[in-house]
């Protein structure tokens, strides 16, 4: 299997990571959070600042692959707080401190997935500069 390009990977991930900001923003919006099964924060202004930073990271994550400095580290750092989500989110979901029913825990259990996904493609980062980049 071939990997994609890293600027793809970023570039997925900053996608992703827009998506998962818009749906922190409208947490005072039940609705959406009730359909998905996922529990509401309290206070909706740490989920809504969550989202913010969320945005703002998709737009770094967007515009690195057109810097070469900026994509490694940039590329790292997505690593880094993606390989967190993945630890983090199981870590909640086998707590039993979440009351949510089966379509929250598949919810969280996807994005965690997702998140593997993008550890995997972004640990290239890590890895020394090839000659030329």
């Amino acid at each position: 299997m071939e990997r994609l390009p890293g600027h793809q990977v970023l570039r997925a991930d900053a996608l992703f990571d827009a998506l998962m900001g818009v749906l922190l923003l409208i947490a005072p919006s039940h609705r959406v959070y009730e359909a998905l099964d996922l529990p509401i924060a309290q206070p909706e202004i740490f989920t809504q600042v969550a989202g913010v930073f969320a945005i703002a990271f998709a737009i770094l994550l967007w515009e690195a692959p057109t810097h070469a400095v900026l994509e490694r580290a940039i590329g790292r750092a997505a690593c880094l707080a993606n390989a967190l989500g993945v630890l983090v989110i199981p870590l909640w979901l086998v707590s039993g401190e979440l009351d949510i029913e089966i379509r929250g825990k598949i919810t969280f259990w996807v994005i965690a997935g997702i998140l593997a996904l993008f550890t995997l493609g972004e640990a290239r980062y890590f890895q020394p500069p090839s000659p030329g980049r």
